[in-house]
């Protein structure tokens, strides 16, 4: 009996020994566990933030592509207003050139030469030339084929009334007037 009972002794703290091994290992699985649930609340919290950058980034995103949508239908408008433009100078000097005999080329050291024709009624087909250039602000009135004495003059009131195209009109005239 003395056997039987420090068995059974043996057993009741072998059962104890196993209570504690259990409730040691269910502590530490409840900390286990706690430490994986603040992981995954971390995680979570990390994968919606990255989920609004996302979203912050594809907002931004659709915003740039529609500026640069606009940007691109005005700088089609811009190109196209200035194609217009463009043909309009062209006929403007094609006019000027039929039926006032008026041509105007820049030359490779920066200055217009004017060509005048049909001023001479004997002559329409003869040639009056004037050579311009700009000096900073100011028009340089460089010569004239046939010569006109008063370039300075002319230069002096041109830079005073900034009148470019009554300049040219006059000049024509002058012109005339060495013809007549």
């Amino acid at each position: 009996m003395d056997g039987e009972i420090q068995e059974l002794q043996e057993k009741i703290s072998g059962i104890q020994l196993e209570i504690k091994a259990v409730y040691g290992d269910k502590d530490r699985a409840g900390r286990e566990f706690q430490h994986l649930r603040q992981e995954l609340e971390q995680i979570n919290m990390d994968i919606n933030e990255k989920i609004h950058e996302k979203e912050t980034a594809d907002k931004k995103l659709a915003e740039s592509k529609c500026r640069l949508k606009e940007k691109e239908l005005q700088v089609e408008d811009t190109e196209r207003k200035n194609q217009e433009q463009t043909s309009n100078v062209e006929r403007g000097a094609q006019l000027f050139r039929k039926h006032l005999g008026l041509d105007i080329q820049r030359t490779n050291h920066s200055t217009l030469v004017f060509t005048f024709t049909q001023i001479s009624r004997s002559e329409p087909d003869k040639e009056y030339i004037l050579e311009l250039t700009l000096d900073g602000d100011n028009y340089r009135l460089v010569c004239s084929v046939p010569p006109l004495h008063n370039l300075k003059q002319l230069e002096d009131k041109l830079n005073a009334t900034n009148d470019f195209s009554g300049c040219i009109a006059y000049i024509r005239k002058l012109f005339q007037k060495i013809e007549a």
